[in-house]
């Protein structure tokens, strides 16, 4: 309980976060990122912006693991990307690199299986209009394993 509890600003940039929140899943960072400018505009304390970081985790409506796992199943689902690539797209949300790491370790042969299946297909894709070198060149930046890419 926080003593901002009643304020009408406070209870209006509450609401704001919640349904924030909820509309997507989001990080801790991008809740603090998002909402501690306007936190700051308003002469609230960022303590209080913690406390309410807390509750939202404690009723389940912010949970960075929970992130990790459903942005990597979305990211192999619907992309072909290198696990290296989906790493780096989840790290850019604020999250913990060990809890990348940690998924990342819990799945390893589900993503290295993924990786083998999407460089096939981008390396088809690449072999229509470059040489077999400019694709595995190519594969490589993306972050593919080099022994994924010497497959090919």
């Amino acid at each position: 309980m926080s003593s901002f509890d009643g304020e009408p600003i406070y209870e209006k940039i509450r609401e704001k976060v919640f349904i924030y929140v909820t509309y997507q899943r989001r990080t801790v960072s991008e809740v603090k990122r998002t909402f501690l400018p306007t936190f700051r505009k308003y002469n609230i304390p960022e303590e209080i912006l913690e406390e309410l970081v807390e509750e939202l985790q404690e009723k389940g409506h912010l949970d960075d693991k929970d992130f990790v796992k459903r942005k990597f199943k979305a990211y192999i689902n619907f992309k072909l990307l290198s696990v290296k690539e989906i790493s780096y797209k989840i790290l850019q949300k604020g999250i913990a690199k060990d809890l990348v790491e940690d998924y990342i370790e819990e799945n390893r042969e589900k993503l290295y299986e993924h990786e083998i299946t999407s460089a096939k297909i981008l390396y088809e894709k690449k072999l229509a209009n470059s040489s077999e070198e400019e694709v595995k060149r190519y594969l490589l930046r993306k972050g593919y394993r080099e022994d994924i890419v010497n497959t090919l």
